[in-house]
């Protein structure tokens, strides 16, 4: 089971507010919204180059029922747990102040690749 690392720097800042997440990721855009929350494109500052970008996943606990905090929860376990070439990688998990966040690899999609041919 994956440990939460709780940190400090407060819940993430809007898009473009020049803030770090974590003491470690810079917000660059969002990618969207959720009925969970919202998901951004992020650099990860401690990353080596090629690796940088990142998906950061913010949950804030306030909004969620306690079972949708345990579905929340659960997600990361599963993710924590999946190693296969066509899976998104999970990098880590942590509550910061009133949110959980979760970081994931970013995957680009090139355009006009929508179907496949058989």
């Amino acid at each position: 089971m994956p440990r939460f690392q709780e940190v400090e720097s407060g819940q993430a800042p809007p898009p473009g507010a020049g803030g770090l997440v974590a003491k470690r990721y810079s917000i660059l855009r969002s990618l969207g919204r959720g009925s969970f929350g919202s998901v951004y494109l992020v650099r990860d500052n401690r990353a080596s180059d090629g690796e940088q970008l990142k998906v950061l996943k913010q949950i804030p606990l306030g909004d969620l029922r306690p079972d949708e905090t345990v579905r929340a929860t659960q997600e990361a376990q599963l993710l924590s747990g999946l190693h296969h070439p066509a899976i998104l990688s999970f990098y880590h998990s942590f509550l910061e102040r009133d949110a959980f966040c979760i970081v994931t690899e970013f995957c680009q999609v090139r355009a006009g690749i929508s179907e496949i041919s058989l």
